[in-house]
């Protein structure tokens, strides 16, 4: 499965609206079934056929430091792409990963376990 990035502001801003979410200690989930909001959607079919869309924010507030944000990001990066392996992403979803203030003291492990957790309960939904 394909996995695309979310860049539009108000791409994330129906998605937040719109989709499921469910909280854990370092991150807040959100997903949304692609068609339910973009239903016009561009992709390459004869690249992916299955494919899913992320989107994460990690905001000021969590860090003043660039480093410490973007060293979050690329954590939750990933942490999906290894929940992606564990079969736990559904295809065709857009999914926003959300830090939470914790999420800058979490080592790598709670993260993914945290991820794992919301995947899981959203699957459930």
């Amino acid at each position: 499965m394909k996995i695309f990035s979310i860049r539009k502001s108000q791409e994330f801003k129906d998605i937040n609206k719109k989709g499921k979410k469910f909280y854990s200690k370092a991150l807040i989930l959100t997903s949304l079934k692609s068609t339910d909001h973009f239903p016009n959607q561009k992709t390459n079919k004869s690249e992916a056929v299955e494919f899913c869309r992320v989107g994460y924010v990690v905001s000021k507030k969590i860090s003043k430091l660039a480093v410490k944000r973007n060293k979050i990001k690329r954590r939750f990066r990933e942490a999906f792409r290894q929940s992606l392996k564990n079969n736990l992403i559904k295809k065709n979803y857009d999914y926003i990963i959300i830090a939470r203030f914790s999420a800058v003291n979490v080592d790598y492990q709670s993260i993914v376990k945290n991820l794992e957790f919301c995947l899981k309960e959203l699957n459930k939904l």
